[in-house]
């Protein structure tokens, strides 16, 4: 009855709070859901106020759903609806091993009959909108505990004295009776699996000019329609907005709220996202549904108009969460200082409207490049039970583009700084630890070579509790809470390798844990043993793994951002397949070793040694407005 009840109020489309709360723009963030566990489950609301909200009100609002609920103020079809997307749903997700075992491991923890949980959505379709009522009414009262997250200082806090931790020393040479025998144990070697791309994916002309890639759908009735513009942020600031806008507007024959309603009725999905470089424009849902699905697609991206209120609510909130993310201390060093780090003051991240600008915009303009948008050059992705030739024909019928389509919009081109000095960023925020990032910049652009032994060494040196780094820093010194280090090879042939580690620790504890650090990247413990256990569990990981579905098109986008028409995993499988701990070092040697850093801190400026940072390099304090661009 939960399942349901969240379901009527939160379902992404056209539940109460989404249609109510989220499409009125009433508030920032709204979701229900329910926590299952053995004993007992807990029943959840919860939401984020807007700019000048206070947290009661966005109680009161969330409370005024569940009125609506208990008197059954919502519409006869949606629990119809529900069913038809909870089975879309459970489709999609059973296409994921990791959601199937998941689902079984739930059931046998939770004491839960299997033939209980396969016929879940059979005994969901038989409940009836009387007896949602009825349980809420019964079940949902006064009976609830409220929590708000406030800004602000706790002074009753109780502080315990740290105790004093003695360095533990490493024995990798030594194994227990248990290790060896777990160790001796031996499964069967699967054979690594390399996609072939040119026989997964069948590309055919369509009549507009464009090209329609195609892979078919043997799992499931369901499919995926994605057209992808490749430019983003960085060739308009404006376009992330306006995709941004554009469910928040209806038509010249629907709402906002019924087009949402629309969809959902078909068991349909349609989104948008605009990053850096690339839109999205996706459609997905049940097979049946593909035809009615395109023609509103289609009618959407034609017939949009624009609302004025809609976009100051709009602006209103992304300058409300503009100010969230200066208060949230993971953005602040993983994206703002980073790219300051990376770039300067001027960065993909920094480079956007400014809040004036934001507030001057217009519908009209936002709208102008919606419907625009499938006027440039795009690709076409369908992932599908319909034959190549039936999804051709919807298209050359449906899908709207003008005689000669225009050339993508080059992006703006954001250097890479060189690191060639040891510096310190410095971010003063409140807070009782301190992290650590330390950034480096290495060979400008992709480098295959570099490349095929990344994962070996990340997998040995820096990354997972078996790591050289975690047992270093965290279990032999306990002088992190978190660590890592890690070699990362670009996505994009035109960006550069980045040496990357990371420590979050005590203030106190940053003048032992940062020379720790750097003495373990320059001087690399070698274990033989250890090395041999890495090698094998990245072949293990290659071996095991299987790209299938439409994951087949997304790895083939990004082997062909490298420049590689073919699965260059299999070059990395044979590379460290061939590999010794001699390779290992010499890649340690020639990309790691005797670099430079910039070195970017964020924490407690009262807690921080900023005497110890001053021995680091030269010591630079950036205020939030820096690093953040507004």
């Amino acid at each position: 009855m939960l399942n349901m009840i969240v379901s009527i109020l939160s379902n992404g489309q056209a539940g109460l709070l989404d249609i109510d709360l989220l499409q009125q723009q009433k508030v920032l963030e709204a979701r229900a859901g329910i926590n299952p566990l053995a004993e007992y489950t807990t029943f959840i609301l919860n939401g984020k106020p807007r700019e000048g909200q206070t947290l009661e009100e966005v109680q009161t609002l969330l409370l005024a759903e569940i009125d609506k609920l208990k008197k059954g103020d919502f519409p006869d079809w949606l629990m119809t609806a529900i069913i038809k997307d909870l089975k879309y749903s459970r489709m999609k997700s059973f296409e994921n091993n990791n959601a199937r075992t998941s689902v079984m491991t739930n059931a046998f923890v939770k004491g839960i009959e299997w033939t209980d949980v396969v016929k879940q959505i059979g005994r969901l379709s038989k409940i009836t909108k009387q007896q949602v009522i009825d349980f809420a009414n019964a079940n949902l009262n006064n009976n609830y505990a409220v929590v708000y997250k406030r800004q602000g200082e706790d002074k009753k806090v109780f502080k315990v004295d740290k105790p004093k931790i003695t360095a533990v020393t490493l024995n990798r040479k030594d194994k227990s009776d248990y290790v060896a025998e777990f160790l001796a144990e031996t499964s069967p070697r699967l054979q690594p699996e390399f996609l072939d791309f040119k026989k997964a994916i069948t590309t055919l002309p369509l009549k507009n000019g464009l090209t329609l890639d195609y892979i078919k759908n043997t799992t499931n009735e369901t499919f995926n329609l994605y057209y992808i513009v490749e430019m983003g942020k960085n060739s308009d600031k404006m376009l992330p907005l306006a995709i941004s806008y554009l469910p928040f507007l209806g038509t010249n024959k629907y709402t906002a709220a019924q087009l949402e309603q629309e969809f959902y009725k078909l068991g349909l999905t349609f989104d948008v996202s605009a990053g850096e470089d690339r839109v999205y424009i996706s459609l997905s849902g049940l097979e049946e549904s593909f035809t009615e699905g395109v023609k509103l697609f289609e009618h959407i991206l034609q017939n949009v108009k624009g609302d004025e209120k809609a976009l100051k609510n709009m602006v209103a909130d992304i300058l409300t969460k503009r100010e969230n993310s200066k208060k949230d201390k993971g953005t602040i060093l993983r994206s703002a200082m980073a790219s300051y780090a990376k770039y300067g003051k001027v960065s993909p991240f920094t480079d956007i409207l400014s809040a004036d600008a934001l507030k001057a915009l217009q519908p009209d303009q936002l709208v102008a490049i919606i419907k625009n948008i499938t006027g440039y050059q795009h690709n076409i992705f369908y992932y599908g039970t319909h034959t190549p030739k039936e999804v051709a024909k919807i298209l050359n019928k449906e899908h709207k583009v003008p005689a000669t389509l225009k050339p993508i919009v080059p992006p703006k081109e954001y250097p890479e700084l060189p690191t060639e000095t040891e510096k310190v960023y410095f971010v003063h925020f409140p807070m009782v630890q301190a992290e650590v990032m330390s950034i480096s910049k290495g060979t400008p652009t992709f480098n295959k070579e570099e490349q095929l032994l990344t994962p070996f060494y990340n997998n040995y040196f820096g990354s997972g509790l078996s790591s050289i780094v975690f047992q270093e820093i965290r279990e032999s010194k306990a002088l992190a809470y978190s660590a890592y280090a890690q070699f990362v090879s670009p996505s994009k042939i035109d960006h550069a390798h980045y040496m990357q580690t990371y420590v979050g620790t005590q203030a106190d504890k940053l003048k032992d844990a940062i020379p720790a650090m750097r003495e373990i990247v320059e001087n690399m413990p070698v274990s033989e043993a250890q090395i041999q256990q890495s090698r094998d569990a990245v072949m293990k990981q290659i071996e095991s793994s299987r790209t299938t579905k439409a994951s087949i098109y997304w790895n083939y986008r990004s082997a062909q951002d490298l420049g590689f028409d073919y699965d260059y995993r299999k070059d990395i499988y044979n590379k460290i397949q061939k590999a010794t701990a001699a390779d290992l070092i010499k890649f340690q040697t020639q990309y790691v070793k005797g670099r430079h850093y910039t070195y970017l801190v964020l924490g407690d400026r009262t807690k921080v040694d900023m005497k110890f940072l001053n021995t680091i390099g030269d010591v630079k304090e950036l205020k939030l407005e820096e690093v953040f661009g507004y």
